[in-house]
């Protein structure tokens, strides 16, 4: 395919060449909209300026700019385009307490060799 904006050949003709059905190039010819392109201009802007804001709140700052009405799962996949997540700390529910007490682990090195001789608990 050349493009759908050929000024000569346009996607009807160009299937039409080799013998292709034109609905089966639909999915697969790219587009391009001028306002997903303007709203992540404007998603960019506001997530530098607030980088730890996510869909939700860019979307609220997209109305309050700029009055754009978008909604949330268009705003995330928009968000992926740009690459551009809300900036947070990850839970830490693995790690430690600076004073709890490490135990360490009386099976190792130890060759299991017969049924029941090493029993196991789990809380």
């Amino acid at each position: 395919m050349i493009g759908r904006d050929h000024p000569r050949l346009g996607v009807g003709r160009q299937a039409q060449l080799p013998g292709v059905d034109r609905n089966r190039l639909a999915g697969r010819l790219p587009k391009a909209r001028l306002e997903d392109v303007a709203l992540m201009a404007g998603i960019d802007r506001i997530h530098s300026d607030w980088p730890v804001h996510g869909s939700r709140k860019l979307r609220a700052g997209l109305l309050r700019r700029k009055g754009l009405r978008v909604g949330r799962g268009r705003m995330r996949r928009l968000m992926g385009l740009v690459g551009i997540g809300a900036v947070a700390p990850r839970p830490r529910t693995s790690v430690p307490a600076g004073g709890a007490a490490r135990y360490p682990c009386l099976l190792r090195g130890l060759a299991v060799e017969r049924p029941d001789q090493v029993w196991c608990l789990d809380i």
